[in-house]
Protein backbone atom coordinates (compact mmCIF):
# COMPACT_ATOMS: atom_id res chain seq x y z
CA UNK A 1 0.00 0.00 0.00
CA UNK A 2 3.14 2.70 0.80
CA UNK A 3 4.56 2.05 -2.60
CA UNK A 4 0.77 2.52 -4.15
CA UNK A 5 0.14 5.59 -2.60
CA UNK A 6 3.47 7.00 -3.30
CA UNK A 7 3.41 6.26 -7.29
CA UNK A 8 -0.31 7.90 -6.82
CA UNK A 9 1.32 10.89 -5.51
CA UNK A 10 4.00 11.03 -8.13
CA UNK A 11 2.27 10.09 -10.73
CA UNK A 12 -1.05 12.49 -10.11
CA UNK A 13 1.73 15.45 -9.30
CA UNK A 14 3.44 15.25 -12.23
CA UNK A 15 0.43 15.87 -14.79
CA UNK A 16 -1.47 18.15 -12.14
CA UNK A 17 1.96 19.84 -11.52
CA UNK A 18 2.93 20.49 -14.87
CA UNK A 19 -0.68 22.07 -15.78
CA UNK A 20 -0.56 23.90 -12.74
CA UNK A 21 2.62 25.70 -13.56
CA UNK A 22 0.99 26.64 -17.17
CA UNK A 23 -2.06 27.84 -15.98
CA UNK A 24 -1.32 29.85 -12.96
CA UNK A 25 2.57 29.95 -12.47
CA UNK A 26 3.31 31.44 -15.21
CA UNK A 27 3.85 28.60 -17.76
CA UNK A 28 6.65 26.02 -18.24
CA UNK A 29 9.79 28.29 -16.90
CA UNK A 30 7.80 27.52 -13.21
CA UNK A 31 7.27 24.20 -13.95
CA UNK A 32 11.13 24.11 -14.93
CA UNK A 33 12.28 25.49 -11.32
CA UNK A 34 10.03 23.34 -9.53
CA UNK A 35 11.70 19.99 -11.35
CA UNK A 36 14.88 21.81 -11.01
CA UNK A 37 14.76 22.21 -7.43
CA UNK A 38 13.52 18.55 -7.17
CA UNK A 39 17.13 17.48 -8.71
CA UNK A 40 19.10 19.34 -6.79
CA UNK A 41 17.66 18.18 -3.58
CA UNK A 42 18.16 14.33 -4.74
CA UNK A 43 21.59 15.22 -5.07
CA UNK A 44 21.69 16.54 -2.14
CA UNK A 45 19.75 13.62 -0.54
CA UNK A 46 22.46 11.13 -1.95
CA UNK A 47 25.13 12.89 0.07
CA UNK A 48 23.33 12.73 2.64
CA UNK A 49 22.49 8.80 2.15
CA UNK A 50 26.38 8.38 2.00
CA UNK A 51 26.55 9.01 5.42
CA UNK A 52 23.36 8.09 6.99
CA UNK A 53 23.60 4.86 8.79
CA UNK A 54 20.29 4.18 10.44
CA UNK A 55 20.10 1.14 13.10
CA UNK A 56 16.33 0.63 12.22
CA UNK A 57 16.82 0.97 7.84
CA UNK A 58 13.58 -0.08 6.80
CA UNK A 59 11.92 2.27 8.75
CA UNK A 60 14.01 5.36 7.81
CA UNK A 61 13.68 4.73 4.67
CA UNK A 62 10.00 4.90 4.68
CA UNK A 63 10.22 8.01 6.60
CA UNK A 64 12.48 9.66 4.40
CA UNK A 65 9.84 8.77 1.41
CA UNK A 66 7.06 11.10 3.25
CA UNK A 67 7.93 14.53 1.88
CA UNK A 68 7.49 13.07 -1.85
CA UNK A 69 3.92 12.75 -0.71
CA UNK A 70 3.67 16.43 -0.25
CA UNK A 71 4.38 17.95 -3.36
CA UNK A 72 0.75 16.51 -4.31
CA UNK A 73 -0.82 18.50 -1.29
CA UNK A 74 1.55 21.63 -2.06
CA UNK A 75 0.27 21.75 -5.95
CA UNK A 76 -3.31 21.07 -4.85
CA UNK A 77 -3.00 24.02 -2.23
CA UNK A 78 -2.34 26.53 -4.81
CA UNK A 79 1.37 27.39 -2.34
CA UNK A 80 3.51 29.92 -4.64
CA UNK A 81 5.93 29.40 -6.67
CA UNK A 82 9.14 29.52 -3.72
CA UNK A 83 7.23 27.29 -1.41
CA UNK A 84 6.56 24.93 -4.16
CA UNK A 85 10.52 24.70 -4.79
CA UNK A 86 11.03 24.09 -1.44
CA UNK A 87 8.93 21.19 -0.85
CA UNK A 88 10.18 20.01 -4.32
CA UNK A 89 13.65 20.55 -2.90
CA UNK A 90 12.97 18.64 -0.18
CA UNK A 91 10.91 15.22 -1.76
CA UNK A 92 14.15 15.65 -4.00
CA UNK A 93 16.35 14.98 -0.72
CA UNK A 94 13.70 12.50 1.36
CA UNK A 95 13.30 10.21 -2.00
CA UNK A 96 17.20 10.21 -2.60
CA UNK A 97 17.53 8.91 1.03
CA UNK A 98 14.73 6.51 0.48
CA UNK A 99 16.16 4.73 -2.66
CA UNK A 100 19.89 4.46 -0.91
CA UNK A 101 19.02 3.67 2.52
Amino acid sequence: MFFGVGNFAGASYSVFGALVAKRDLGGSAAWTAIVSTAGVGAVVGGLVALRLRPARPLPASCVAAVPYGFQTLAIGLGLPLPVLAAVSASAGVGIAVHLAV
